[in-house]
């Protein structure tokens, strides 16, 4: 079910009220970061996952850094606060900052049709349909591009756009040759000028650079194998879809500065930031898309989410504006996402169940079927969901674009920031 842009706009304006009530200092009760810390170590050792890098953010704070494992398991390099991870898909909710940031200064408008507006020798499609294509599809993944992240256009379109829900990469490196095109100016440069001067992130990069050799993370399979050379990732050329390099510190910065922060070093109009957290097209019964984050609207508290997955890089943030707190997990192994669910719900309760549910079952991933965790004696060797909640099944998902879950139980929508 996509949302009508009448309830989009009247959720933004029911939510204005709420600008600036951010609730008092320590009114969320402290993370148990010893807790969290020692389920850590029991998952890295039960898993197989090499290494993993933790930031937490309370009080809308950065409150906490951590660093587990090893960064190459060969050579013995230990994870620390300053190892460098690929974001992969963490990427999109920074690019859509900047394209929100363009809207405000009146280079880019998020309702305009892209292809006739903008870049007309340039058409995402043959299909006529195409010309519909806006922004705000974009950002919400309901333009109906295909799923890739290398995209040769032109692409089919695997549905109506604004019809409903279909992750794309290909979308968002459209949206990022409409920003060059307005611009001027190469998306690495536009990153910089928006996202990485404001906040002094000299370690992060949306290109690779020759010290990522060795202040990146290897990343590693399944079976703890590392991937292979020819398959890492050195992105010559900035990706809105994927290609930040960063740490959780400097990622969790960049969440206290634009979401955290009613002045912060990421300043945005504050309607445009509205609509960021604003569902714009329904996943499930309680959860939803807004304008680059994912979002989790139920009675138990609202928050935002975004995955990554790319050639053994798992990551995962997700954090909640009336708590002030939030979570960002790197890992550098393929059983990272499991374990960044678990952490994270140390972090943000119960509610992270339903987010990887979805990410798991609903929408469709992998191309192979995921194999079990590794075993222990006490452990059992099973696809299912186990008593301590880590494994999940994984019915052999395909890569089926265009897959809209549906509810019918209809919700109103609202912002995060309510």
């Amino acid at each position: 079910m996509r949302f009508s842009r009448r309830e989009v706009l009247k959720a933004g304006a029911i939510s204005m009220a709420a600008l600036g009530a951010s609730p008092a200092l320590g009114q969320a009760p402290g993370c148990d970061v010893d807790g969290i810390e020692t389920e850590i170590h029991r998952l890295l050792e039960r898993t197989g996952l090499p290494g993993l890098s933790l930031a937490l953010v309370e009080d809308g704070r950065l409150a906490h850094v951590r660093a587990f494992g090893y960064a190459n398991k060969q050579s013995g390099q230990p994870v620390t606060p300053d190892t460098i991870f690929q974001a992969a898909s963490l990427t999109k909710p920074t690019f859509a900052y900047v394209v929100l940031k363009l809207c405000e200064e009146g280079k880019l408008a998020l309702d305009v049709p892209l292809v006739r507006t903008y870049l007309p020798e340039l058409p995402p499609s043959d299909d006529a349909r195409t010309d519909r294509i806006t922004a705000r599809m974009v950002l919400s993944h309901t333009s109906g591009l295909p799923i890739t992240h290398a995209p040769k256009w032109p692409e089919k379109l695997d549905f109506e756009p604004g019809e409903r829900f279909g992750y794309s990469g290909a979308a968002y490196i459209y949206l990022q040759k409409v920003v060059e095109t307005v611009t001027g100016k190469p998306l690495d440069a536009l990153m910089r000028r928006y996202v990485l001067e404001p906040l002094s992130l000299d370690k992060s990069a949306y290109t690779w650079r020759p010290n990522y050799e060795t202040d990146a993370a290897l990343a590693y399979d399944y079976d703890g194998t590392p991937i292979k050379e020819e398959e890492r990732s050195r992105p010559q050329k900035a990706s809105a879809a994927a290609s930040l390099h960063t740490t959780p510190r400097d990622f969790a910065r960049f969440l206290i500065e634009l979401l955290f922060k009613p002045n912060g070093a990421l300043p945005l109009d504050r309607v445009l930031k509205r609509a960021m957290l604003s569902p714009q097209v329904r996943l499930t019964d309680s959860l939803a898309w807004g304008l680059g984050w994912g979002l989790y609207v139920a009675e138990d508290g609202d928050r935002f989410w975004h995955w990554g997955d790319s050639r053994g890089y798992m990551c995962y943030a997700a954090g909640s504006l009336a708590e002030r707190r939030a979570v960002v997990v790197f890992t550098n192994g393929r059983h990272g996402l499991r374990v960044s669910e678990q952490v994270a719900a140390k972090v943000m309760g119960a509610g992270e169940s339903r987010i990887f549910s979805w990410i798991y079952d609903d929408y469709a991933l992998w191309d192979t079927e995921i194999p079990p965790l590794p075993t222990s004696p006490d452990t059992p060797s099973a696809l299912h969901r186990d008593q301590d909640g880590i494994a999940k099944a994984h019915r052999g998902h395909s890569r089926q674009t265009g897959k809209g879950p549906t509810t019918s139980t209809p919700q109103k929508p609202r912002s995060l920031y309510k």
